[in-house]
């Protein structure tokens, strides 16, 4: 019985492999982004900045105790929260943070990398390509800043976010599994993530 109950945690443990994407920012030769008519992207760097009806909207989406904990942490490591809007109403956001990640990550990042996480366009807004608007105007930002690299990842289960990914700059680097055990991060490889995170590192 105990065997059995360690195998399915086993099992379901390893089945949570992650897709993760770069995009080289160097490489880049797009100098902007055509938006969708009154479309526009606006970055929030401190709490104080979002407006009430940007609160209202990521608590209606999100839960009003989550998105306050979540503003407040993210903001205090120094993230960012890119909100795409559409006549004046925000549709969409994704955060950003550099040179870190907010939980032990695939591997340390340097002062040149980006993380871009949790993006998201809201339910009653999706299958209209918002996203991969969202991501490649984020990402020419990013490169204008100066970085080199920006990296997001998903779920290998999350095929919308996958193929929406598939349209962004972002290229897959590869599929692994990330543990924290007993303080130690760690990361398995599937045998192709293997191979291409080699061919970049």
């Amino acid at each position: 019985m105990i065997r059995r109950c360690f195998e399915m945690l086993w099992q379901k443990t390893f089945r949570r492999q992650f897709v993760i994407f770069v995009a080289e920012l160097t490489k880049l030769n797009h100098e902007e982004i055509v938006m969708p008519q009154n479309f526009i992207v606006e970055c929030r760097k401190n709490d104080g900045e979002v407006t009430k009806a940007e609160l209202e909207t990521l608590m209606y989406y999100g839960g009003e105790q989550i998105i306050r904990y979540e503003l407040e942490e993210r903001f205090n490591k120094g993230a960012y929260l890119w909100l795409m809007k559409v006549d004046g109403e925000a549709v969409g956001m994704v955060w950003t943070i550099r040179q870190r990640t907010l939980k032990p990550y695939y591997w340390p990042m340097t002062s040149n990398d980006v993380h871009c996480f949790d993006n998201e366009v809201f339910r009653d807004y999706r299958g209209r390509g918002i996203n991969s608007f969202l991501i490649n105007y984020v990402v020419l930002k990013l490169k204008r800043k100066g970085f080199i690299r920006a990296f997001i990842e998903t779920s290998k289960d999350n095929k919308p976010e996958i193929i929406s990914l598939s349209k962004t700059f972002f290229a897959e680097l590869g599929r692994a599994t990330r543990l924290n055990l007993l303080g130690y991060n760690i990361i398995i490889w599937s045998k192709s993530g293997c191979r291409k995170a080699a061919s970049q590192s």
